[in-house]
């Protein structure tokens, strides 16, 4: 069971470094258009 759960924190890990900074750049983006354009209604 302990090789599961290590398996799950490394698969964990190496997805949020993958998508981290994508998400990071889309909430940069989505500042910058609500800044210009305001937010949607």
């Amino acid at each position: 069971m302990d090789d599961v759960m290590d398996s799950y924190e490394l698969m964990e890990h190496v997805l949020g470094e993958v998508y981290a900074p994508k998400k990071k750049k889309l909430a940069a983006l989505a500042k910058k258009v609500n800044k210009k354009k305001g937010p949607a209604k």
